[in-house]
């Protein structure tokens, strides 16, 4: 294949040199906007049965792909982001 698949981290500039691309430019990457399970535990810091337990109490919606589900990292931001009007966080306990 001959490096079809690879990306680049030579470019060439305007006068059609090449330049080598800084570390912060090769780092710029794309973030995904769907999780799987394993990911999104990772991301919010909880176990995966967590993650299930969530799920099936409604407290976060996932798209099922297949038996994938799958998690909108918007939305996940946005139910994490959101307190319970009935709950108050200093007496409460998880």
């Amino acid at each position: 294949m001959n490096g079809v698949n690879k990306i680049a981290v030579i470019k060439k500039g305007a006068d059609g040199r090449r330049l080598k691309m800084n570390k912060s430019a090769r780092s710029n990457r794309v973030q995904p906007r769907y999780l799987t399970v394993s990911e999104l535990s990772n991301y919010i810091g909880l176990t995966v049965p967590a993650i299930y337990h969530l799920a099936a109490r409604r407290k976060l919606q996932p798209k099922r792909l297949g038996r994938r589900l799958l998690f909108d990292l918007q939305e996940v931001d946005a139910a994490l982001t959101q307190t319970d009007p009935g709950r108050n966080p200093t007496t409460d306990q998880c």
